[in-house]
């Protein structure tokens, strides 16, 4: 007999050990995968995914084979949660709590299971439900013990729906009737960052304050000391930000909270106009933090300091382009663009003599417009960035305009300022001024002539390095910007020397100690070339409109209201305007193939025949 009760209690004991294993198992699984950083989209990375696929096998092991086991009604909450977090399936999440309530009535996890249902009820946009269940659990007695849990997430729900006010009324709640609740300081960080939401930052500073005076844990407190230095930051009181920022680097002890403290005091830093150590800062951050939401955050603050402070506009763009490449959910990548494009826009009308092309502004317009398709959703505001790059070619025609006007109107300046000397019927042109290498020659033209818009520049160099005359006989001095001409001459003129200065004009003139009545007229040589140059950019400018950036703004229109906003009237007029282009410019080519259902690819009809008869 004692044999026998020996062996049972030995399989019993064997038993229990099997299943417990297992069940330990699935709870380390599920442990880890909630320790997983979240995916852009805020659902579980693959690698949880597959954590999550463990805990379900080995609950489904415990549920199956050991139905009456201690542990049955652990395995069956496991696996529910399992479901709820892992996000694919909420009607399973749903049954497997409902099988609590049904199967397992007496066990300590009904009360949370009521609440993960009401939260499968929110997560299923079944608000007003979501709402109703929490309002009733909180008013049963039953459950008085996780009622602090429930207003818990009844107020971050209210915060998802911008409640704010009903949001601060739940956590106040919880801090006013339930201050021994471990949901005590959970709550009182919340209501002073619900404060902080509603940019009520002075209000949010005394929620804090008050919280560090209470019994909370040392992670809440540094934290709610991170939110009275950024409060100060926002409210532009610097000095107050920076001070708090550097004592609480000195108590921080978690790198990722150091790096955000760190950007925090390089924008009080750049209030302070210590602009160079912001930028510092931030870079190190951003080296030190690749591929973070961090890394994204900080290269949109460098790109304010170039922009706000330096007004440094391409090292703006070049970081505002940044927090894309940092991570593309980053709350902070539409803003980010849409300022890279403001940024481009300044240096094209402001700084035109900027080192960045046409190509790379225009670029910034195209990256926001594929900001708006593929991660905001909003295929109407890349339209209107699209017709906003198809009209700016008439600000250019506009420019060139004027500036075909200002190269007549110099060019008659220069015409003016032609020397005509009465006495010798000398005509000097513009051009071709005329110089003698020897001092004693006497130089006595008949005629030149002068074309006022085709100088070239190669003469203009000649000029500014020959174009002062000295007339050794009246020791006259002329600078080529004060070109001089002479009303009333009966002197033969010797030319002595050329002599040139662009900076000072000098007009004096003497004949045997009398002054000589001198008119002159001032023109900027550098001013007219400086017009040529511009000119020639504006058209190649044009020419780049007119070849690619209207054509692919059309094609990507065309696509859009063809598989997007599905607008077959717009599309029609798309389509016919990329047909004009003909069959030799690569998108009139793609909308023409687009338009017979066939492959479409970014070439020209000239190219795929030469193509196609390279392959025979």
């Amino acid at each position: 007999m004692k044999k026998k009760y020996a062996l049972l209690i030995l399989i019993i004991l064997m038993t229990g050990c099997a299943y417990y294993n297992t069940f330990y198992n699935a709870e380390k699984y599920f442990k880890d995968a909630q320790e997983m950083e979240l995916r852009d989209n805020g659902k579980p990375s693959p690698s949880a995914i597959q954590k999550y696929n463990k805990v379900i096998k080995k609950c489904g092991i415990v549920i199956t084979d050991y139905p009456k086991s201690d542990y049955a009604d652990d395995a069956v909450m496991l696996l529910a949660k399992t479901f709820f977090y892992k996000g694919t399936n909420y009607g399973q999440a749903a049954e497997k709590f409902n099988d609590i309530l049904t199967y397992y009535p007496n066990s300590e996890f009904v009360p949370d299971t009521h609440l993960f249902l009401a939260r499968i009820s929110y997560q299923l946009k079944k608000k007003e439900e979501a709402y109703s269940k929490l309002r009733e659990f909180i008013q049963n007695p039953e459950f008085e013990d996780h009622h602090p849990k429930a207003l818990i997430i009844l107020a971050n729900y209210q915060l998802q729906d911008k409640k704010l006010a009903e949001a601060d009324f739940y956590f106040n709640q919880v801090i006013t009737n339930y201050p021994q609740s471990k949901e005590y300081e959970t709550a009182f960080f919340a209501r002073g960052k619900t404060f902080y939401l509603a940019e009520k930052y002075d209000d949010s500073n005394k929620v804090f304050y008050d919280l560090l005076k209470s019994r909370v844990g040392k992670q809440i407190k540094l934290d709610s000391r991170y939110y009275i230095a950024l409060n100060f930051l926002l409210t532009e009181q610097y000095n107050k930000a920076e001070n708090e920022a550097k004592k609480l680097i000195k108590s921080e002890s978690r790198l990722v909270e150091i790096s955000k403290i760190e950007l925090l005091l390089a924008r009080a830093k750049a209030g302070n106009e210590q602009v160079d150590e912001a930028i510092g800062l931030c870079e190190n951050i951003i080296q030190n933090n690749k591929g973070s939401f961090l890394a994204a955050e900080t290269s949109y603050y460098l790109a304010e300091f170039y922009f706000n402070y330096k007004k440094n506009y391409e090292k703006a763009i070049e970081y505002y382009n940044n927090v894309k490449k940092e991570r593309k959910k980053s709350p902070f990548v539409k803003e980010a663009l849409g300022k890279s494009v403001v940024a481009a826009q300044i240096i094209q009308y402001y700084q035109p003599d900027s080192e960045i092309s046409q190509d790379e502004l225009v670029l910034q317009q195209f990256n926001l417009a594929e900001h708006y398709v593929n991660t905001l959703e909003m295929p109407d505001s890349a339209i209107v960035v699209y017709n906003n790059i198809i009209l700016d070619k008439q600000k250019f025609e506009l420019q060139l305009d004027s500036l075909e006007i200002s190269k007549v109107s110099l060019a008659k300046i220069l015409a003016d300022s032609l020397i005509v000397l009465d006495s010798l019927k000398l005509s000097m042109p513009f051009d071709s001024l005329i110089t003698s290498q020897d001092s004693t020659d006497i130089i006595t033209p008949e005629k030149a002539e002068f074309d006022t818009l085709e100088i070239s520049k190669i003469a203009l160099s000649k000029i500014l390095a020959d174009s002062l005359i000295v007339l050794d006989s009246l020791k006259l001095s002329m600078p080529f910007d004060s070109l001089i001409t002479s009303q009333d001459s009966t002197d033969i003129i010797t030319l002595e020397k050329v002599e040139f200065d662009t900076l000072e004009i000098t007009t004096v003139a003497t004949e045997k100690d009398s002054v000589v009545s001198i008119n002159y007229a001032t023109v900027d040589s550098t001013e007219y070339l400086s017009v040529i140059e511009k000119i020639k950019r504006t058209k190649r400018i044009i020419e780049s409109y007119e070849d690619e950036f209207i054509p692919y703004s059309r094609f990507v229109k065309l696509w859009l209201y063809q598989n997007v906003t599905i607008d077959s009237i717009k599309a029609e007029i798309e389509f016919e305007k990329l047909l004009e282009l003909g069959d030799d410019n690569k998108y009139g080519y793609a909308a023409k193939r687009l338009g017979s259902g066939e492959k479409v690819e970014l070439t020209t009809f000239t190219e795929q025949l030469q193509k196609s008869e390279y392959e025979h």
